[in-house]
């Protein structure tokens, strides 16, 4: 009984086996075919820039600090008291040419004057004095001389000269201190030698000044220097001034802080002989006037450049001629350019570079 059952599960299984079989026949005969699809090449999308020989400026960028083209600590050259001081004798304070700074009493070295005024009195009656008794020698002189000896002949004793020179020297000392007495007055006077801004103050009205006291320090407002670094390789490129012509143009870039770098004019004029410590990097000053835009009018102001900037300067380096302008974003690894040949087909070539730029190249 058994195995009639295992033999009834047998026969079902291969009936089962048997059916899908057929089932799968019949479904790939009846499939409908596929048919294969022609591999396509896609085409690459380019932007292409039609490029044209031009003549283009170039310029030299260095980077460097604003620095003082006139800097001076004026200094008492007569001691004595402050009584008066000049109202923008302030840090910042703006000073023009000749101003008085502050007022030392006059009121001991005008009394000097006068005994030195005095004095040179007294020595110019002794001068007339002696011119008189000179004369009356100059006769006796004659008188005496024909019975004296050869050898006793000498008239400068006799006449006095030695005395007149005394006389004389004495004239020309009393004047020297004349001078000497108002040089002295016109030293209680401090003025500002340059147009000039306050940068530090360090006296008061009533303050005692001794000679040498520092009275306050300067700076000139009528030029600026840049003094600017660069490659040692870019100084050929640069005019530099010499035998009476003047140096390259340069343009001087202040970053103002909204990232608008406002240009100012400036001029080459020296090379500086010593190497920049750090990066050994040749060093150049660039000369900027008025650089506090104190002399721009009203309706067109600017921004000042101030002293300890850190500014871009793009120093005028020629022309170079028939050149391509090429984006540097154009350019591939190993500075190669694609191009795009008559028949529309692009070739790779490797341009000669003479010139970078931020944003292309030349």
């Amino acid at each position: 009984m058994k195995k009639v059952k295992t033999a009834a599960q047998i026969i079902i299984a291969l009936l089962i086996l048997g059916g899908a079989s057929a089932a799968g026949w019949i479904l790939l005969k009846t499939a409908p075919e596929t048919e294969v699809e022609d591999k396509k090449t896609s085409a690459k999308i380019v932007q292409v820039i039609e490029l044209k020989p031009s003549d283009e400026r170039i310029v030299v960028t260095a980077w460097g600090s604003v620095i003082p083209a006139q800097e001076v600590t004026m200094q008492a050259q007569v001691s004595g008291r402050v009584i008066q001081q000049h109202e923008s004798l302030v840090p910042g304070g703006r000073l023009e040419t000749g101003e008085e700074l502050v007022k030392i009493d006059p009121a001991d070295y005008e009394l000097s004057l006068g005994e030195r005024e005095a004095d040179l009195e007294e020595a110019n009656f002794e001068f007339e004095v002696e011119r008189g008794r000179q004369i009356i020698a100059k006769r006796e002189w004659e008188q005496l001389r024909q019975d004296l000896p050869e050898a006793d002949t000498n008239p400068s004793l006799a006449l006095r000269e030695p005395h007149q020179k005394l006389a004389e020297a004495k004239v020309a000392k009393a004047k020297n201190a004349i001078d000497l007495a108002k040089l002295d007055l016109e030293r209680t006077s401090v003025v500002a030698p340059f147009n000039s801004m306050v940068v530090e103050e360090n006296v008061e009205v009533g303050q005692l000044l001794e000679s040498g006291s520092d009275i306050c320090k300067l700076v000139g407002t009528d030029r600026f220097w840049v003094r600017a670094t660069l490659p040692i390789a870019d100084l050929k490129r640069i005019r530099l001034p010499q035998k009476g012509k003047p140096g390259a143009i340069a343009e001087i870039h202040l970053d103002t802080g909204n990232g608008h770098a406002e240009p100012l004019k400036g001029t080459v004029i020296r090379l500086l002989a010593d190497l920049e410590t750090t990066g050994r990097m040749a060093r150049i000053l660039v000369e900027v006037e008025d650089p506090l835009a104190l002399k721009t009018d009203e309706g067109s102001p600017r921004t000042p450049l101030l002293l300890g900037s850190y500014v871009r300067v793009d120093v005028e380096a020629g022309r170079l001629t028939g050149v391509l302008t090429i984006p540097r974003d154009a350019l591939r690894e190993g500075n190669r350019l694609w191009l795009v040949g008559p028949d529309k087909r692009i070739r790779i070539a490797e341009p000669e570079i003479l010139w970078t730029r931020r944003e292309t190249v030349l």
